[in-house]
C-alpha cells in the first residue's frame, strides 16, 4: 500500500530545476513569506497564472486597466447604454471561448466565470451552485444601478452567445443571480 501511495504522489508533480537570479529569489522569499506560503508554492501559483490567464489573455489583446478607470467608464454611461456595450463586449468574449478552452459550450463557460473571476482583478466574489438542470451563479457586489446594468448586460450577452438562449437575471441588493436551465 504504502508504495503505490508513493506512486500515486509521485505522478502528480514532476521535479524541475530552475535558475533564478538573487534578486528574483530574494523577491519570491519576500513575497511567500508575506502570503504564508513556500517559496514553490508561490512559484507554482505564478506559473498556473501564466498558463490559465496570462499567457491566454495576451494572445486575445487584453490589457491591464486600473479597476478605477473602468469603474468611472461605467459610471459615466447611463443604464441603457451600460447593458448594451455590455452586451457587445460579451459578444467578442463569447467568440474567445474557443480559442481559450478549444470549444464555446456550457463547461468552458463555467471555467471562463472561474478563470476571470480568479485572474480578472475585478476582485468580485461569486458563487456557482448546480442543482439538476440549474445553474446558479451569484456575483456578490455593491453594484450602483450603471454597475448592475453593465453586469447584467454582460452576464445575459456572454450567456446568450454561448448557449445561444438568455438567462434568468434577478438584481438583489448586493448581488446579481443569473440562473441559466440547461437544455438538451
Amino acid at each position: 500500500m504504502l508504495s503505490l501511495e508513493k506512486e500515486e504522489r509521485k505522478n502528480r508533480t514532476v521535479l524541475k530545476t530552475v535558475r533564478l537570479s538573487p534578486d528574483i529569489d530574494k523577491i519570491i522569499a519576500r513575497k511567500a513569506a508575506s502570503k504564508g506560503i513556500g517559496k514553490n508554492a508561490l512559484i507554482v501559483s505564478i506559473l498556473n497564472k501564466y498558463v490559465e490567464w496570462d499567457s491566454v489573455v495576451e494572445d486575445l489583446g487584453y490589457t491591464s486597466v486600473p479597476i478605477e478607470a473602468i469603474s468611472s467608464l461605467i459610471q459615466s454611461l447611463d443604464k441603457d447604454s451600460a447593458f448594451s456595450i455590455a452586451k457587445q463586449v460579451s459578444k467578442s468574449v463569447a467568440s474567445s471561448l474557443p480559442l481559450w478552452f478549444g470549444s464555446s459550450n456550457l463547461n468552458n463557460l463555467l471555467m471562463y466565470f472561474e478563470t476571470s473571476a480568479k485572474y480578472g482583478g475585478l476582485w468580485v466574489h461569486h458563487r456557482t451552485e448546480k442543482q439538476g438542470r440549474t445553474i446558479r451563479i451569484i456575483v456578490y457586489q455593491p453594484f450602483s444601478e450603471i454597475g448592475a446594468a453593465w453586469e447584467r448586460g454582460f452576464l445575459s450577452g456572454l450567456i446568450e452567445g454561448v448557449l445561444g438562449y438568455p438567462p434568468k437575471i434577478i438584481q438583489h441588493a448586493n448581488s446579481i443571480e443569473t440562473i441559466i436551465e440547461v437544455k438538451e
